[in-house]
């Protein structure tokens, strides 16, 4: 993709038809693309801290917005898209982040999550999930790429979930599927439910069993069971068998400080952030239960 200079444009110049945003490879700074992001936010579609820069990321938001408001769905921000923008951001409420060390965002007035969480909490709900295992799932989410669905990770690994390898692969081919963008929040939480589908055509052993286990009331009986079981089972992230191996590993993301010395209550292993998976999974499911 070619850069696009999206500083050309005011954002005035965009809501009078002149001119659209859109991702540009050299982010070049725009005060345009810095509003519409702030509003975007506003908006319940996180862009992260503004900073007038149309990255993947953007484009990602961008396309999100797009597709939940019926607009055309091609990345570029013009006209109808920043007038359907202004209307929604002016007439929120406004998401309030949660106290504590893992706040999450939650809008108090019309109880719901930002977009990507708010559809993804739909779609587990809608599966027969309980509160407590559709936590687990959303603080997983939030520790691993904070919901966002672009398709750039650490070590090729991409979108909700940070898919990589074979999981990459069928993501890719399930979109291709039903025909609709892969960056699309909708067409990846339906692919997370595709791969805990026993029998189905994008299945994944260990996302089958974790389903299993988190319906199960006798296996996961609360918020930390839960996280814990989508770490091991679903997310499988860096992880060790023993503190001490974990302690004398020289890898890059072997620093004590992002491991629990609480062991994971599925198999008792250490995993990645898993402090970090809880938190977010308890902060979670507070506002899921004023919903």
């Amino acid at each position: 993709m070619a850069s696009y200079d999206n500083s050309r444009y005011t954002y005035q110049n965009v809501l009078k038809g002149n001119g659209y945003y859109q991702q540009d490879t050299a982010l070049k700074y725009s005060e345009g693309v810095e509003t519409m992001q702030t509003k975007l936010n506003k908006a319940g579609f996180w862009c992260g801290t503004p900073d007038g820069k149309f990255g993947a990321g953007t484009d990602a938001v961008v396309r999100n917005f797009q597709d939940a408001y019926s607009l055309t769905v091609d990345g570029k921000a013009g006209k109808a898209t920043l007038l359907k923008l202004d209307e929604v951001s002016d007439a929120s409420a406004g998401f309030t982040k949660t106290s504590g060390s893992y706040g999450v965002y939650f809008n108090s007035t019309t109880k719901k999550f930002m977009y990507n969480q708010q559809v993804v909490y739909e779609r587990l709900k809608a599966a027969g999930l309980r509160n407590i295992a559709i936590a687990g799932f959303m603080g997983n989410f939030q520790a691993e790429h904070e919901f966002k669905t672009s398709m750039a990770g650490g070590g090729g690994s991409v979108g909700l979930a940070q898919w990589r390898s074979t999981r990459k692969e069928q993501l890719e081919k399930y979109a291709k599927a039903v025909s609709k963008d892969i960056l699309l929040i909708t067409v990846q939480a339906d692919f997370v439910l595709e791969e805990c589908k026993s029998g189905g055509t994008y299945n994944d052993r260990d996302s089958v069993k974790c389903f299993g286990n988190l319906k199960d009331t006798s296996v996961v009986k609360t918020v930390r069971n839960a996280a814990d079981y989508v770490t091991a089972l679903y997310e499988r992230c860096h992880n060790h068998p023993t503190w001490e191996e974990m302690e004398a590993c020289d890898d890059r993301d072997c620093v004590s400080s992002r491991y629990d010395k609480s062991a994971n209550d599925c198999n008792n292993r250490f995993y990645l952030d898993a402090a970090k998976r809880r938190g977010y999974a308890q902060a979670y499911y507070d506002c899921i239960c004023k919903m």
